[in-house]
């Protein structure tokens, strides 16, 4: 059984907020030259992965739907943002069929999934265990209501069928066969199962006899691996024609700020046309006012308590700041999402932040507004505010087990030892770059506060696992050690 050790770093945005290390998913191959059809792509800086189809990128929406399609990132390759940006985006890329159930998160159905996004619902419970064992459950992804839209409903799957792309055997023969939704296709080799980035952990057992037809399949086929399956025409879904940009009412008066503490200088909306969803994976920044552009370091972007860049980034001699997402944003066809961008000023001269023009916002959709999009503008002033002290809490962790409910990953103490009360709102964990354990690890994990439980998550996504609070706690002045936890299910 798989054993994780060291697993979670953490920062917290508090008034003062914590600079998190760089993300570090894998090394990245470099490009020597233009993408070709087939890569899998990403711009320096930015950790979300596109599907290249030669013309066109396609975004992955999560990270169960990656893995449907690939073991690693070792193939991921790294090419100039000027390069990336010049490829619109097709679509969304769906769940790989024969690999995973899916469901919506408002919906107990569940479905089998065929190739182009088309949906089979498995109608009962004794249908799913005959297809896929007694633990099918565990085989279930919950799609997000956005990203539902992708996917096309079929036919039910009738008794005794299975779907098309599934790879099946029967039990008691070695043979494996890939069901096209007419013939059986034997697959003549391992080295043809690795070709086309198939998986035995996907063969299905079943009880119908199984007899071979069509032409085995012996190499890499182009209909197999094609993530895109079939580009914009037939592909899963185009995003919206356009995103509005404005200045988001709630964005900050100006005022004088504490130097050398992380505040919000900026707060923009973001409008997905009617006619589709919009995706959002960076934004430029330019420094306005009368300041030393360079006073403005450590920005930030955040989105419903979430932070998008992990590296803070400074504004540059350009006067601007390249922020990328780690991940893309995903609005919904006639959504707002609100950012918020925060910063720390050096200095008691005027600065503010503002998005200059509409090629600044880094979107597979026409971007319009009315530019620049500006914040106010904010004055340094020499105060002292509080410090939050995070340290471990206590003696290294005891190993976890395959099966262990509730274990405990990752322990710290805070403590507050200045002059006023500090608010906590939300805690992001990293976890340990020593870690080699996949983020699917470990499920249901909830965020322990003086052993009560103040949040939860699903799972962890690129290494991360932001914990928002409902309930902002107060850590008091000249209060130490209030102890924090994270617990979470071992599944794998």
């Amino acid at each position: 059984m798989k054993k994780l050790r060291k697993f979670l770093n953490a920062s917290v945005m508090v008034m003062t907020i914590l600079a998190m290390s760089g993300l570090g998913m894998f090394t990245p191959n470099f490009a020597k030259a233009a993408a070709s059809a087939g890569d899998l792509i990403k711009m320096e800086g930015n950790t979300s992965v596109y599907y290249f189809d030669g013309a066109k990128r396609f975004v992955f929406p999560n990270e169960a739907t990656y893995f449907s399609w690939y073991s690693d990132f070792s193939g991921v390759v790294t090419i100039p943002s000027s390069e990336l940006q010049s490829y619109l985006l097709g679509g969304n890329v769906v769940m790989r069929p024969g690999t995973k159930l899916v469901k919506i998160t408002t919906d107990p159905k569940v479905y089998a999934v065929e190739a182009n996004g088309v949906l089979r619902h498995v109608q009962s419970e004794a249908q799913a265990i005959a297809l896929y064992g007694t633990d099918w459950a565990k085989n279930v992804v919950d799609v997000p209501d956005a990203f539902f839209t992708n996917y096309t409903i079929g036919t039910a799957l009738a008794s005794g069928s299975v779907p098309a792309g599934s790879l099946v055997k029967n039990a008691g023969d070695n043979s494996v066969y890939y069901y096209d939704g007419t013939n059986y296709r034997t697959i003549a080799s391992e080295a043809a199962m690795t070709a086309n980035r198939l998986s035995f952990a996907n063969v299905l057992t079943i009880s119908n006899p199984i007899t071979a037809g069509g032409t085995a399949i012996s190499g890499m086929e182009t209909a197999l691996v094609k993530t895109s399956q079939g580009g914009t025409t037939t592909g899963p879904v185009v995003v919206g024609s356009a995103v509005m940009v404005s200045l988001s009412a709630m964005t900050p008066a100006a005022n004088d700020v504490p130097m050398g503490n992380s505040n919000t200088i900026l707060k923009f909306n973001i409008t997905a046309a009617n006619d589709g969803p919009a995706v959002i994976s960076g934004v430029k920044l330019t420094a306005i006012g009368l300041g030393d552009p360079s006073k403005i370091t450590a920005i930030s972007v955040y989105q419903d308590g979430v932070k998008l860049n992990n590296t803070p980034r400074n504004i540059d001699s350009n006067k601007e700041a390249q922020i990328n997402f780690t991940n893309a944003v995903n609005i919904s066809a006639g959504n707002t999402a609100t950012f918020e961008v925060r910063a720390t000023i050096g200095d008691t001269a005027k600065h503010g932040l503002s998005i200059a023009k509409a090629s600044d916002v880094m979107s597979g959709n026409s971007v319009s507004g009315s530019f620049p999009v500006s914040g106010n503008i904010f004055s340094g002033a020499d105060v002292t505010v509080g410090d939050l002290v995070i340290d471990k809490d206590g003696s290294a962790l005891s190993e976890v087990t395959l099966g262990d409910k509730g274990a405990t990953i990752a322990k710290f103490k805070l403590s507050n030892n200045a002059v006023e009360d500090i608010t906590v709102s939300s805690i992001t964990f990293k976890k340990d770059s020593s870690s080699t354990a996949s983020d699917g690890v470990v499920e249901n994990l909830k965020l322990n506060f003086d052993g009560q439980v103040i949040a939860s998550a699903d799972s962890i996504s690129n290494r991360y696992v932001t914990f928002k609070l409902n309930s902002p706690i107060t850590i008091s002045k000249n209060t130490a050690n209030k102890r924090l936890t994270v617990t979470a299910d071992v599944v794998d």
